[in-house]
């Protein structure tokens, strides 16, 4: 942390803190893996006080589709970094997303990230 005036790559000014966590639509254990949910860790937040990096691979969509019904969560949210993965559909994923085919499943991704554009 500091000035990033001088950085020659990625420089953050504000102190932070990293979270590796798995994010899916409950809180639970699968395979040896405790998921949580984004609404468990932006409880008390104020506006404007986080960044969120994601990789999203396949649970992660559940979550940015409730995030998206959630003012008062995106209201928390001042970056939003991600990575994204279409097709993959993981044992944590939620029920909805296990039981579409393919090419419903990618139809309903590419609508939450149109969403994440308004």
């Amino acid at each position: 942390t500091g000035s990033c005036e001088r950085a020659p790559a990625h420089c953050y000014e504000t102190p932070y803190d990293s979270y590796r966590i798995c994010l899916g639509p409950e809180e639970k254990t699968i395979s040896g893996r405790q998921y949580t949910t984004l609404a468990t860790h932006l409880e008390g937040r104020p506006k404007l006080s986080t960044h969120v990096k994601m990789d999203t691979e396949g649970t992660e969509w559940a979550i940015l589709d409730r995030l998206l019904d959630s003012p008062d969560d995106l209201d928390k949210i001042r970056t939003f970094e991600m990575e994204v993965h279409f097709s993959y559909v993981p044992e944590g994923d939620d029920q909805v997303a296990k039981r579409q085919t393919e090419r419903e499943r990618l139809t309903d991704r590419v609508v939450i990230l149109e969403r994440l554009l308004e």
